[in-house]
């Protein structure tokens, strides 16, 4: 089983200058990377097998400040449901986890940090927007 549980954020205008350039190598990349490492693995050995990836509540709902962590989520969604036909039919499952909101601070610890490593004031605004869009949400 390959479980993939990777995070980092920025800002899409801020991608192209930011520390945090690598973000869609960090939170999608290495997902192609590690299904491309074990897939022929699980094939080549027979049995079942399972790839379960971790995307986030923001690959299913955009939010405004994080489009670049956004996107990068959102593809890993699609690779995940791709992936999963793909392999339709075989012994190798692939299974998406996505995280929800939870009532913490960490939509504005996460924008604080952002914040100090741009080296600017963090948007307080958009952080209450982010955290009221996903914790007015329905849970399943």
């Amino acid at each position: 089983m390959i479980v993939e549980r990777l995070a980092l954020g920025v800002e899409l205008l801020d991608a192209r200058r930011s520390p945090e350039r690598g973000l869609h190598g960090v939170n999608l990349d290495a997902q192609f990377a590690s299904v491309a490492a074990f897939l022929p693995r699980f094939k080549s050995r027979g049995g079942r097998s399972h790839i379960l990836n971790t995307s986030s509540i923001s690959g299913l709902i955009p939010m405004a400040g994080v489009a670049a962590y956004t996107s990068s989520k959102f593809a890993s969604v699609g690779l995940s449901m791709a992936l999963r036909e793909e392999l339709a039919g075989t012994d190798v499952g692939v299974s998406l986890l996505v995280p929800g909101a939870v009532a913490t601070p960490i939509n504005f610890n996460a924008g604080a940090a952002e914040a100090k490593l741009l080296g600017r004031e963090m948007d307080a605004a958009v952080a209450e927007k982010n955290s009221a869009l996903l914790l007015s949400r329905p849970r399943c």
